[in-house]
């Protein structure tokens, strides 16, 4: 199993990045029940700390799946409003963790 820490500039907190072709041994190594057929997750631990669990050789697409719920923990955490007329910052920070992740696989 390969475990990489992502810190996150400006909105603070951390993402840990597990790979491992058996991803359920990934929800025992964090506590969490991972049901049959996932192929990957994105899990808030606790405010601020968050996890992402991916297969080896994963598609692409289900990178960015993942990725879109690590936005929504970070925006939730910080109370910022999702805002159709100003995602710049949403967008930024999507590429920024698609990037980071992708970096480690």
């Amino acid at each position: 199993m390969k475990k990489y820490k992502i810190e996150l500039p400006i909105y603070y907190g951390k993402i840990t990045v597990y790979i491992d072709n058996e991803i359920e041994l990934i929800g025992k190594k964090i506590g969490v029940n991972i049901e049959d057929g996932i192929e990957c997750f994105a899990y808030k631990k606790e405010p601020h700390n968050y996890i992402i669990g991916l297969k080896e050789n994963i598609f692409y697409y289900n990178i960015v799946h993942e990725v879109v719920h690590l936005v929504n923990f970070i925006y939730e955490d910080h109370h910022i409003k999702l805002s159709k007329s100003n995602d710049e910052p949403q967008a930024y920070l999507t590429g920024y963790l698609f990037d980071e992740i992708f970096k480690r696989l």
